[in-house]
């Protein structure tokens, strides 16, 4: 029989779920809305570590040591929200992923520990350690699969009741009120049948880990190849991709979870041919170049484009990376004992180093957001990036709080190398309430005022001007593309030579809307398009030297219809030969 203790504590928590659920729908102050990612946090990991190392021995060390834990991240969680916080509606607490995927990793890491120290178990007993781990993995996979399978056998008794007219039963279970209980009612359970079943769930680990130590070779082996193939081939073709870091992660991942299924505990060897060990060892040294490259890849994106949320995670994780294979390679270097001993002094480092970083980088210490405004800003001031090639909407849209704080700080900042510019751009994101498309909230005049005219001297007409006051989104829709408000630019150009300017979107699309005066006034008389194979072999278009030219090709008529060249080759492109 369940425990009944267990499934009170499931339903409380099922309920608490769907009451964050209800408040995450309703406009609240940031102080609260970080709260209820506080409780959020703390309802949905905090009870289903207790399901899974629930037990009757030393019961108040280890809810003390869960209680504290919950709170510590539950803590984090909220702090973590309300940084991100951007002051534009809707913002919920669910699909946070960074927040949500920081508070499991914590407890991925600190779950086995606790266990350890409820136990009375010293951090360096790593047989118990990783038994412990991958119990804890094992029962919320088969509780996941449990709770998976019954929510298909509901919505089979759902579709079965609609066939015969009864569609109460769907609209029973479709309620988030019924779905969130139920929910966490039956993974407790499953959690609870799973751990009364110790050998089905010994039996799992032993297949899952013979698995993947039988995979290992094959990883180790390609990890290898490629490192002795890159000499040959160069890293250019690597730094090519653009997600050469993710790559050489994912493999490195993979290679140190299998390198830690063969190994095991630590107490048997891996069972491999005394060959097919000794070329292992000597495999897992090619893992330190992986982790290099991965650096270095991460490194090299950084230098060109500063930090990100998401690139301050992607170090941390390529520093993890680097961390296991150099620890690795040094087992695989040790001579004697057991194979590849010590490697569980490196897990248990890597994990204590671990959950350090995560803590830091979503508490007040080292802010994520905090981090990447600094640099972000740092490069900016120092000229690294030109005003108007510098991304506002990134500190807008993507660094919470302290890059909204930063555009305010450059909106009003009168010191600044291009202050104008910068100021002009600043005031135009920190109106937005979107980041793409027509946005209303932002005064036509500083959106006219912040759209750069080319070439250099060049003027908006003044009856353009009232043209463009009168039809707004016909002007933004010409002169930003994409709705990239703080990067607007028209060229104003004589294209008939009439003495009357025409009006063409500043865009590196390829394709520019023309504009050109009539009897009827301003209006949109055509595209200018350049050449697709000029688009692709062309870096970037310097509308600062933008000017007329004669046409290679004269048009044909024939009887009242003009008909034009479209070139089918790069003819207009610089390095063409002309006709």
């Amino acid at each position: 029989m369940p425990s009944l203790r267990l499934m009170l504590i499931a339903l409380v928590q099922g309920g608490g779920l769907y009451l964050c659920g209800r408040l995450a729908g309703q406009p609240l102050p940031d102080w609260q809305q970080a709260l209820l990612a506080a409780a959020f946090t703390l309802l949905a990991f905090g009870p289903t570590a207790y399901y899974l190392c629930e037990r009757t021995a030393a019961p108040r060390r280890l809810l003390g040591m869960l209680t504290a834990a919950a709170l510590l991240i539950a803590a984090l969680a909220g702090y973590s929200h309300w940084m991100k916080l951007t002051g534009l509606p809707p913002e919920r607490i669910f699909g946070q992923d960074k927040m949500q995927s920081a508070s499991i990793v914590l407890w991925v890491l600190a779950l086995p520990l606790i266990q350890l120290r409820a136990d009375g178990r010293a951090l360096t007993d790593y047989p118990a350690l990783f038994r412990a781990s991958w119990r804890d993995a094992i029962l919320v996979i088969d509780a996941a699969v449990f709770t998976g399978v019954f929510w298909a056998v509901l919505f089979l008794g759902a579709q079965l009741f609609d066939v015969i007219g009864l569609p109460v039963f769907r609209k029973l279970i479709e309620k988030p009120a019924f779905a969130w209980p139920a929910t966490t009612v039956c993974f407790a359970y499953a959690v609870q049948l799973c751990r009364r079943h110790a050998v089905m769930v010994e039996s799992i680990q032993r297949h899952a880990l013979s698995v993947c130590k039988w995979l290992l070779p094959l990883t180790l082996l390609i990890a290898a190849g490629f490192v002795l193939a890159l000499p040959f081939t160069g890293p250019h073709k690597l730094w090519a991709t653009h997600y050469a870091a993710t790559l050489l992660l994912w493999l490195l991942a993979v290679s140190v979870l299998f390198i830690n299924a063969a190994y095991g505990d630590g107490s048997e060897p891996p069972g491999y041919p005394r060959w097919l060990a000794t070329a292992l060892r000597v495999c897992v040294l090619a893992l330190p170049v992986l982790g290099g490259l991965a650096f270095t890849a991460m490194w090299l994106r950084i230098g060109q484009h500063g930090l990100t949320v998401e690139r301050i995670w992607g170090v941390l994780v390529a520093v993890t990376g680097g961390v296991y294979a150099l620890g690795y390679a040094v087992a695989a270097l040790r001579r004697g004992g057991a194979w590849l001993s010590g490697i569980g002094r490196v897990n248990v480092t890597v994990a204590l180093g671990l959950i350090v970083a995560v803590v830091l980088l979503t508490s007040p210490l080292l802010e994520q957001h905090r981090l990447a405004v600094n640099s972000q800003m740092a490069r900016l001031i120092a000229g690294k990036v030109a005003a108007d090639k510098f991304d506002y909407d990134a500190l807008r849209f993507d660094m919470g709080r302290p890059g909204r704080d930063a555009l305010a700080r450059l909106a009003a900042d009168a010191t600044l190398a291009n202050h104008a510019q910068i100021n002009r751009h600043a005031t135009v994101a920190l109106a937005k309430t979107q980041r793409w498309g027509d946005n209303k909230t932002i005064d036509f005049d500083t959106l006219l005022a912040s759209t750069k005219v080319y070439p250099a001297g060049a003027t908006l007409p003044a009856d353009f001007v009232d043209f463009a006051r009168a039809h707004r989104d016909a002007f933004t829709s010409l002169a930003c593309p994409f709705g990239n408000f703080d990067k607007c630019a028209v060229v104003v150009l004589d294209l008939k030579g009439d003495g009357q300017s025409e009006i063409f979107s500043a865009t590196e699309r390829g394709i520019s809307t023309l504009y050109s005066h009539t009897a009827s006034g301003w209006q949109k008389v055509g595209q200018l398009a350049a050449p697709y194979e000029c688009q692709r072999n062309s870096t970037e278009m310097d509308f600062s030297k933008v000017s007329t030219a004669t046409p290679l090709w004269q048009d044909v008529s024939i009887g009242n219809i003009r008909w034009v060249v479209i070139p089918s080759a790069p003819a207009d492109c610089p390095d063409a030969r002309k006709p």
